[in-house]
């Protein structure tokens, strides 16, 4: 028993161009030229509805939900949980949300593929979708290498192997250089980008080679 990827769709709200006097130093270095920025009253459940309906005509055998976000409509419930709500899916089946960013994907990917072996579903719906822009200001100029979006892709069942082995690397010691921390009550995006760069370049290449 194995899984394969069916379909993936998104969904990508409005552009916003980089108005930065530093224009051109983000895009030499990043090749941004512009980013996504949902409606003040869009979420990510109402972004990832939104990827979910371009596969409307897969949903009614969808027997698994996962939602992978680290900017949740609320801290209990769950999204997965609301999500099937709004997509009014059938009740029997398996939700869970995962709070994972850059790697997200990758990790709810081989959840999917977990799920499938194990025989909990058939049928995986995987959501990513993230409104960053909720917590980053208008002072923070990683604004401009973040959007708000979603996708949702279809991973189902399948005799032949597909999906190959998956290869993961965890290091907490520098969690305060991106995260999400409360500042004077509210709460607030702040990333340190330098530290981000650099254990990009020293552990991503050796695990893509990996």
């Amino acid at each position: 028993m194995f899984s394969k990827i069916d379909t993936i769709e998104y969904y990508l709200p409005k552009r916003k161009k980089i108005t930065s006097k530093n224009f051109d130093k983000i895009f030499n270095k990043t090749g941004i030229m512009n980013t996504r920025v949902s409606n003040t009253n869009q979420d990510v459940i109402d972004l990832a509805y939104k990827a979910c309906l371009k596969q409307k005509n897969k949903l009614n055998n969808i027997d698994t939900i996962l939602f992978v976000t680290q900017t949740p409509r609320y801290l209990l419930p769950s999204c997965s949980c609301i999500l099937q709500e709004k997509l009014k899916l059938k009740k029997k089946i398996y939700t869970l949300d995962l709070n994972m960013g850059c790697s997200g994907f990758i990790y709810g990917l081989s959840v999917a593929d977990a799920a499938i072996k194990s025989g909990i579903g058939n049928n995986v719906l995987l959501v990513c979708a993230d409104k960053y822009s909720k917590y980053i200001d208008e002072k923070n100029t990683n604004r401009y290498i973040f959007s708000d979006s979603a996708s949702a892709t279809i991973i189902k069942r399948c005799d032949k192997k597909k999906i190959y082995d998956f290869s993961f690397y965890t290091d907490g010691s520098k969690h305060q250089s991106i995260i999400i921390n409360k500042v004077d009550d509210n709460e607030k995006f702040s990333m340190v980008g330098s530290e981000v760069f650099a254990f990009t370049l020293e552990q991503v290449p050796l695990n893509i080679n990996k």
